[in-house]
């Protein structure tokens, strides 16, 4: 047996330790089953005494009442060493060693509703990794004592056991260290696997911790399982504002964070399984974006503007609404500068459709009229986000003909036909509510605009 106090290993039958001279007692489960059936058999000694002076009835009812002291006696010892913590860390290292990834995850503290917590998300987790198959040849399951409990010790993962791959610290955010001196440590079994396996690297170690839990085994029995947070990390993700996400096809909006201030979405996980996930980025306005990420320890991933591109689809909605939008702000300035014709195209800014209008014709008459575009390109374009989301910002040159109004140094209204005037304009997109593109403003249009060129 081992002592409580040192954790050596003592002959049976010894009161005190012979190392520290602490008490020693046998708690183990077969033991205490082998005690509780010597008691029984007492008991049925004795009542076999007594009832030899009874009648017919009083011994089938003494006879009755030993079968169920046997049996009650029998299930409770039985029941005691099924349910047992070190038999369930002995379980739970055996499945380990076999890589039974199913039958290790029901020994977990894990939850099962939760995506990446359950079974289907640790089985993929673990067979996703590069591990090979160790054959154990010999180990031994201590229970620590209080001295032995050594935080050092205690963070070795069995991720990195035995395997190649990343070492993982218990999670300080859950089943932080319990003070072995407070009642809360009675719910709490800590044992340590030593090891020996066929590849020849020596002697290993395994921690393991068992919590015990509310519900019982078989009703009556404590119930204890594995601690889950050595495979556990927690993941921040940042994506562009107005995009969604999914990590192996979870989607991570209940996960989301945004701050109004802020040109990104946040995504908080705070308990995923670590492992290896495929991160997918969506949104009316780009082309379908997947990339491979690492979540270990804690990971921090960025997905920016500069990653994304923009959906093919929409460049041919982007030309037409663009040329939509330039011709109706050009007959609007001349027609008494009415919004009506805006309705249609939904622009959000209208506060810059009024300014480029007072510009291409003000209220003095003078500006350009009759106007005619000819041509109509789109330069180039790109996607870019702000705190109000993201949008598309599209550079377009085109060319037009009609009359340029001005006021000569005698104040005479002068009328000049332009055959070949050219502007330059860049126009801001957005997609609404129902994935529709629109245009939200034109800020550029007055500093880049070129008025006109008069061809005699």
């Amino acid at each position: 047996m081992f002592c409580p106090e040192c954790g050596k290993s003592n002959p049976e039958g010894l009161q005190h330790c012979q190392y520290c001279n602490a008490e020693l007692i046998d708690n183990s489960p077969r033991n205490t089953a082998s005690q509780l059936i010597d008691q029984s058999a007492m008991l049925v000694g004795n009542l076999k005494a007594k009832t030899k002076k009874m009648g017919k009835t009083p011994k089938i009812i003494c006879a009755c009442v030993i079968c169920v002291v046997v049996a009650v006696s029998v299930l409770l010892g039985v029941g005691s060493a099924l349910s047992s913590p070190e038999r369930v860390a002995k379980q739970y290292f055996e499945a380990y060693a076999a890589q039974d990834w199913e039958s290790v995850y029901d020994y977990l503290i894990a939850d099962e509703k939760d995506p990446f917590l359950n079974k289907a998300m640790f089985v993929y987790s673990m067979k996703n990794r590069d591990m090979d198959q160790m054959k154990i040849t010999n180990y031994e399951i201590t229970e620590l004592s209080a001295n032995q409990k050594d935080s050092s010790l205690l963070s070795i993962s069995p991720l990195s056991i035995g395997y190649g791959g990343s070492n993982s610290l218990y999670n300080d955010s859950y089943e932080d260290d319990i003070d072995s001196d407070s009642s809360d440590s009675k719910l709490v079994k800590e044992y340590l696997v030593t090891y020996l396996s066929d590849d020849g690297t020596g002697k290993h170690t395994m921690p393991i911790t068992l919590y015990m839990q509310e519900e019982r085994s078989f009703l009556f029995f404590k119930k204890y399982k594995v601690s889950a947070e050595p495979y556990i990390t927690s993941c921040t993700i940042e994506i562009p504002k107005d995009t969604k996400a999914t990590l192996n096809s979870v989607d991570l909006s209940p996960y989301a964070e945004t701050d109004e201030d802020s040109q990104y979405t946040t995504i908080n996980i705070r308990r995923i399984f670590q492992n290896d996930y495929i991160l997918s980025v969506t949104s009316p306005m780009i082309e379908y974006y997947s990339r491979d990420i690492s979540v270990y320890d804690g990971s921090s991933i960025s997905v920016s503007v500069s990653d994304l591109s923009v959906n093919e689809s929409l460049i041919d909605s982007v030309k037409t609404i663009g040329n939509q939008l330039i011709t109706a702000l050009y007959v609007n300035s001349t027609s008494g500068k009415k919004l009506d014709s805006f309705t249609n195209l939904n622009i959000t800014n209208t506060d810059d459709c009024k300014a480029i209008m007072d510009q291409m014709f003000n209220d003095h008459g003078l500006g350009e009229k009759n106007v005619n575009i000819t041509s109509f390109e789109m330069a180039d374009g790109s996607i870019y986000t702000d705190s109000l989301g993201m949008f598309y910002r599209a550079t377009f040159y085109y060319t037009y003909t009609g009359t340029h109004v001005s006021q000569s140094w005698t104040s005479e209204i002068e009328e000049t036909p332009m055959t070949n005037a050219s502007g330059t304009v860049k126009i801001i997109f957005t997609i609404d509510q129902d994935g529709n593109l629109k245009p939200y403003s034109c800020p550029y249009f007055l500093d880049t605009i070129v008025r006109y060129s008069n061809n005699k």
